[in-house]
């Protein structure tokens, strides 16, 4: 949601791929929140654990995945009944050892890796049982898509896929 057309673009791929499930990102308001819900978001993800979004969505019954660094932010998560959490800036934070240490603690815990996520360093989050899926700006930098390289954006994602295939 980082954009003013950030819910136009959730809605068209809503449209075009029903089967997708939807995630909206950074979402930092209630406001962004019932944008990207009423666009067909099924997800939302925050870049950090804000306590009155976070139980809007639960109350709502909207599948959340907020942003946490430390073990508290994870504990907090926990302690809202969530079993699922954005590990966000992931390079920054210490990667996948970081992830891997953190993963012994909180097993039950399950994570979704972003920031400095790239083709390269993919593969040493998936490999871990408690990643079930990174997210990277990497796939579609806002540079290729302004400059319309969508055969550029394209051959990202089939690399990215073609990882996916090999795990």
């Amino acid at each position: 949601m980082r954009t003013p057309y950030a819910a136009e673009g959730l809605a068209a791929m809503k449209r075009d791929f029903e089967e997708i499930l939807l995630l909206a990102g950074t979402v930092l308001s209630k406001e962004q929140l019932e944008a990207a819900c009423s666009a067909g978001a099924e997800c939302i993800v925050t870049p950090g654990v804000y306590a009155p979004l976070v139980e809007q969505c639960i109350s709502e019954k909207i599948m959340v995945c907020p942003g946490t660094f430390t073990p508290s932010e994870i504990l907090q998560c926990r302690s809202m009944g969530l079993h699922l959490v954005k590990f966000f800036p992931a390079e920054l934070a210490g990667g996948a050892a970081m992830l891997r240490a953190m993963s012994a603690v909180f097993g039950d815990m399950r994570f979704m890796p972003t920031g400095g996520i790239t083709h390269s360093n993919m593969s040493d989050y998936l490999a871990l049982e408690t990643v079930i899926c990174c997210g990277g700006s990497w796939l579609a930098p806002e540079e290729l898509m302004r400059e319309g390289h969508w055969s550029e954006i394209e051959d990202r994602i089939n690399k990215a896929v073609g990882v996916l295939k090999r795990e």
